[in-house]
């Protein structure tokens, strides 16, 4: 809880409405001068901020340390998993405030803070393949992976989801399922979503005022290349593919002494190129594991500047996932 409650309470703060990628739009053209200001500053930090829980939610491997299939019915592995950055640059909320007018752009200020999402993620295989003597072709599993959030009031923050579980669906094929001399490669696919959920924000600045988004909705789409290994109790993994983040919400702003924005809409999509090595211990049926990976790419804007500009929202990020995997 202590892991996921910090990107609730994020996800919230980013309350604003925009989103990402080279597909964007927001209904900040329609508000009135007052209110531009906040909701261009909620577009902007949403849109900072959805590559960041995207790639928390998609992660890196969509089994981790699997390269190729399980090996057919009733093979299955259930991996229980962390994502997240622990060195992330986030807007710092208690120095943003809404301005009368938004010109010029404004310098949103960025604060160094680890956020991270967790999953749980699953796959049964359902054909073994086909042997070749050395090893075995065109295995395939069922996948599937669980996102939770849960329901949180903090402070200023609330989030509330409309259901705390949100379930996503993919397969693997196996390219060449190998032996103890040879390395397993498979490919995958997998689209996961968070729930859809009510999030409320309060900005500390002067004015001040307060954000709610209504039904948040966040989707990934992803396609990953993977290879792996075991050398005894040790096994090595690593892998290569691409994350696509769909966002949508409505939201609305308040800010003091103006009133309301009224009820405004946002969505997004973008892409993303994903890699990443892994390493698991292996203890029987019981597999730890942790990797290492990075997003880049994406032709994102804001109209206003974060970090003085030195930061900008296409930049690469560097993540790490870990946990604990059961299965045979």
């Amino acid at each position: 809880m202590r892991f996921v409650r910090p990107v609730a309470v994020l996800t919230a703060l980013v309350a604003g409405a925009s989103s990402l990628g080279a597909q964007q739009s927001n209904s900040c053209g329609g508000v009135a001068a007052g209110f531009a200001d906040a909701c261009l500053k909620g577009a902007d930090i949403l849109t900072f901020m959805t590559p960041q829980l995207g790639n928390g939610l998609a992660g890196g491997n969509t089994t981790p340390g699997q390269g190729g299939s399980l090996g057919g019915f009733p093979h299955f592995a259930i991996a229980i998993r962390a994502t997240g950055a622990p060195d992330a640059k986030l807007p710092d909320f208690a120095n943003i405030g809404f301005r009368a007018s938004a010109t010029p752009p404004d310098n949103i200020a960025l604060k160094s803070q680890a956020f991270g999402l967790g999953a749980v993620d699953a796959a049964l295989g359902i054909f073994s393949g086909i042997n070749l003597g050395v090893g075995s072709i065109l295995g395939v599993d069922a996948l599937v992976s669980a996102s939770y959030v849960p329901e949180v009031t903090q402070g200023s923050f609330s989030v509330k989801p409309d259901n705390p579980i949100s379930i996503g669906y993919g397969a693997r094929v196996a390219l060449f399922d190998g032996t103890a001399l040879l390395p397993s490669v498979g490919a995958s696919y997998l689209q996961r979503s968070l729930p859809k959920t009510t999030l409320a924000a309060t900005a500390s600045g002067a004015p001040g005022g307060t954000v709610t988004l209504t039904g948040l909705d966040l989707k990934t789409t992803s396609w990953r290349v993977t290879a792996s290994q075991s050398l005894l109790i040790l096994g090595l993994n690593a892998g290569y593919g691409q994350d696509t983040y769909d966002a949508s919400t409505g939201f609305s702003a308040t800010v003091t002494g103006l009133g309301s924005t009224g009820n405004q809409s946002a969505a997004a999509k973008v892409t993303r190129t994903n890699w990443f090595v892994g390493a698991t211990f292996n203890l029987l049926i019981l597999k730890l594991f942790g990797e290492y990976g990075n997003v880049s790419g994406g032709d994102l804007s804001t109209y206003n500047n974060f970090g003085g500009g030195t930061k900008t929202v296409n930049d690469s990020k560097n993540y790490f996932s870990a946990g604990v995997r059961i299965g045979f």
